[in-house]
């Protein structure tokens, strides 16, 4: 009698823990289907410089110009998706 009682709480636990397994899952799932689709809208005219050779001691830099071409309205959405840790 006892030890059909340890297999029906074993296979119990086991049920119990799948549940909340399945209840987690569709939880972050539903997370996901929820953030915004956003496209980015960036301009971007030189992605590289060619600094020429360096020597461990030179400092050289290039300026880079990056335009935002979207709204601020899209990129409040794109920030609401975003988790910040």
């Amino acid at each position: 009698m006892k030890t059909e009682k340890i297999i029906l709480v074993i296979i119990g636990g086991i049920t119990v823990l799948a549940l909340f397994g399945v209840l987690f899952l569709s939880a972050s799932e539903q997370k996901a289907a929820n953030k915004p689709n956003v496209t980015s809208k960036v301009l971007v005219k030189n992605t590289s410089s060619d600094l020429g050779r360096m020597k461990v001691a030179d400092e050289k830099s290039a300026d880079f110009v990056i335009e935002n071409n979207g709204t601020l309205q899209e990129f409040y959405k794109a920030l609401a998706g975003l988790k910040i840790d």
